[in-house]
Formats: C-alpha cells, sequence, structure tokens
C-alpha cells in the first residue's frame, strides 16, 4: 500500500477536550440580543395588554415586576431632560426602544451566521417592508391607543394642552422605534418582528385560559 493511500485513510482524530459545536448553541449565541429585545418587547407589550384584559396572579406579579424595573432605569434619564415620568411614556420608550434593538440582533445574527446584511444608509426606509410586518406594527400602536381604564383625568397625559394629542403621543413613540428596527435590521428586523407578535398572542392565550379554568375551578 502506497504512503499516499495510507494518508488517505488515516481516520480523523478530535482533539482532546473538544466537543463537537451544537446547532442550538451556536443559534442562541447569534440570537442572544435578538432574544434580550423579543422578551423586553413582549413583557413591555403584555403589560400594556393588562389594562385592558383580566391576568392570572402568576403574570400579573411578573409584570409588576417588570414595569417597576423600566420605571427605575427609565425615570433618571427622563427626570434630566425635564419630561415627566408618566407609565405609558416609559412604556412606549421601551417598547421602541426594544424594537430598535431588535434591529441590532437581527443584523448582529446575520454577521454571525456569514450572511451579512447591506450596509445602513441614509434615506433607506421600508425596503424590506411586507403587509404581515405592517398589521403587527399596526396592532402595537392599537394596543397603546387603547383607553386603558386604569388612568384617571388627573393622570392622563397631556400635550399642548390636548389629552388627545398626548394619547397619540404614545404611538409616534412606537412608530420611531419601528422606524429604526426596519432601518437598522432590514428584512431580518421584520422577521423577528413576526416573532413577538406570534410570543405576544401565545402567552395572551395562555393567560386568558389560565384565568377561564381558575374562574371555573372556583
Amino acid at each position: 500500500m502506497s504512503e499516499r493511500h495510507r494518508i488517505q485513510r488515516r481516520p480523523t482524530v478530535t482533539a482532546p477536550g473538544a466537543a463537537p459545536r451544537s446547532p442550538l448553541l451556536a443559534w442562541l449565541k447569534r440570537e442572544c440580543i435578538a432574544l434580550f429585545a423579543l422578551s423586553g418587547a413582549a413583557l413591555t407589550v403584555l403589560a400594556q395588554l393588562a389594562n385592558v384584559m383580566p391576568v392570572a396572579p402568576q403574570l400579573s406579579l411578573v409584570l409588576a415586576r417588570w414595569q417597576e424595573l423600566i420605571y427605575t432605569l427609565w425615570r433618571p434619564p427622563l427626570d434630566l431632560v425635564g419630561i415627566g415620568v408618566h407609565p405609558h411614556i416609559i412604556a412606549a420608550l421601551n417598547v421602541s426602544a426594544f424594537m430598535a434593538l431588535l434591529g441590532v440582533g437581527a443584523r448582529i445574527s446575520a454577521r454571525l451566521a456569514g450572511k451579512p446584511l447591506e450596509p445602513i444608509r441614509a434615506g433607506r426606509f421600508f425596503d424590506d417592508q411586507t403587509w404581515p410586518s405592517m398589521l403587527v406594527f399596526a396592532a402595537l400602536c392599537i394596543i397603546f391607543l387603547l383607553d386603558s381604564g386604569g388612568l384617571d383625568e388627573a393622570s392622563a397625559l397631556i400635550v399642548m394642552g390636548s389629552k388627545e394629542i398626548g394619547k397619540y403621543a404614545f404611538a409616534v413613540l412606537v412608530t420611531v422605534g419601528y422606524f429604526a428596527g426596519d432601518f437598522i435590521g432590514h428584512r431580518e428586523f421584520h422577521l423577528r418582528l413576526y416573532r413577538l407578535a406570534v410570543i405576544v398572542a401565545l402567552l395572551a392565550a395562555a393567560n386568558l385560559a389560565i384565568v377561564h379554568f381558575s374562574g371555573s375551578a372556583g
């Protein structure tokens, strides 16, 4: 047997201590920022929905802790610029920031996957937008425009002397986040936005099921 043939048949030996790469771990590494943004946005949207739907005690506790956390984080910068700390403004800022971060996470994930997105360029908006993405965006705006019922006239946000304008200020902030996510993450941002819609819908459905069966059991 020739030396060349023996070399070709030599078995491949894995380096000591080296473990095969897990596809799941590789995906989690790529998606860690996007998953963080998805989680934060989902909790914020659910906290808004909690104003208009019954909430199971377990979820209510989680959402209350989450709202306390984001209130604590947003209050110093808002106080610094002299903007009133309003719960809906904080929620809108939060979901807007997480949508922008979702775009950043999508770009990083694409780069780590070896398929980097096109460079960010001025004047590029909505080149990869789809109707499903627009429907998700519209649903987010509607959630923030719904009358919460938990805020009285004294605590309503007033902008330019108008409660109605104050109400639309929430949607404006959500729009800014959507623009930023699309601008940074291109098509990959919209794909992850669909995941956000699915996550929120599933969690809301599970919550309503728990409320229903708990009430039936009681």
